[in-house]
């Protein structure tokens, strides 16, 4: 089950390559799709920029 505000990691890896980049979100996809899943928890709280 999926909570408010959360993304798969498949859906993160589809966006990262799919959405034109230099915005904050598909920096965000980035670097979900692109983590060691050791550091999954120190996206949270992660900030991006346009």
């Amino acid at each position: 089950m999926l909570h408010r505000g959360t993304v798969t990691i498949r859906t993160a890896n589809v966006l990262a390559t799919e959405i034109r980049s230099g915005t904050a979100f598909s920096a965000m996809m980035r670097a979900i799709s692109e983590a060691n899943p050791r550091n999954y928890d120190s996206l949270v709280g992660a900030t991006f920029f346009d």
